[in-house]
């Protein structure tokens, strides 16, 4: 098969497994090169990386979903239900492809979106002891993770900023540089990408001044495939990420300082 014939393999599959959920869920957004607007960097190989936002007291419903049923400790659904854990991570081969769907807890979602939160998760095998990503400027940020053993699996954390730096990743990302949105409640995701955005650009103006030189500090360079792969990055998308940056911090710091 073919890039693009792969790309519609996996968009079924995607499109499959969120449908499982509507009305249980405020949303799914696929990211990676699945989020890229389609029919690029897609192989036989590649995975499904979904990004599934739930209320934590509708995460058991999930379990009566053919893609869900049988794959959630109920542990895991405790701790999420209790606040524990804001996140947790199924990994299930769907018509010989690997999907991967990393369910938030709404709320802690949008507080670790909009920079305020960390991110509490679960997973079943032990993660590395800190985590790289960059900041405005491109240099690599390197925070703990804080690995704690649960159970059978393992707690870690993500903060929301790293010593007040931000800095690019999942699932954050998805509302900047590389998301598609397969389903969403009350126009949940559009919403948040408002919020997301005008925080970030609040952070990239505290760190940098109303004025920053956006050829040096920018959005592009806290992602990490820009960083170490950017050949995966379609130029369509480097531009609009460029121009939504100028055209949105225009507005940002004249609506501030109005």
């Amino acid at each position: 098969m073919g890039t693009i014939e792969e790309t519609k393999k996996r968009l079924e599959i995607a499109k499959d497994v969120s449908s499982q959920l509507e009305g249980i869920i405020r949303g799914v957004l696929l990211g990676g090169s699945m989020g890229f607007g389609q029919n690029f960097s897609v192989t036989e190989k590649s995975d499904i990386d979904m990004v599934v936002v739930c209320d934590k007291n509708r995460a058991r419903d999930l379990e009566s979903t053919p893609y869900f049923s049988g794959h959630v400790p109920q542990n895991v659904l405790r701790m999420f239900e209790e606040g524990t854990i804001n996140l947790f991570w199924v990994t299930k081969e769907v018509n010989s492809v690997e999907v991967n769907s990393f369910i938030y807890e709404t709320k802690g979602y949008e507080r670790f979106c909009t920079l305020k939160e960390r991110i509490k998760g679960y997973i079943p095998t032990k993660p590395s002891e800190t985590q790289t990503q960059h900041g405005f400027d491109g240099q690599e940020i390197i925070f703990k993770r804080n690995v704690t053993p649960c159970g059978d699996g393992f707690l870690y954390e993500k903060p929301a900023l790293a010593e007040g730096k931000f800095w690019g990743g999942p699932p954050r990302n998805g509302f900047l540089i590389d998301s598609y949105i397969l389903y969403q409640k009350g126009d949940f995701f559009n919403k948040m990408r408002e919020k997301v955005w005008d925080s970030v650009l609040g952070q990239l103006v505290k760190e940098y001044g109303p004025h920053p030189d956006l050829d040096r500090v920018n959005i592009l360079n806290t992602d990490f495939s820009y960083q170490r792969k950017p050949e995966k990055l379609p130029s369509s998308v480097l531009e609009r990420v460029k121009r939504e940056t100028k055209d949105r911090l225009e507005k940002f710091v004249s609506s501030n300082s109005a």
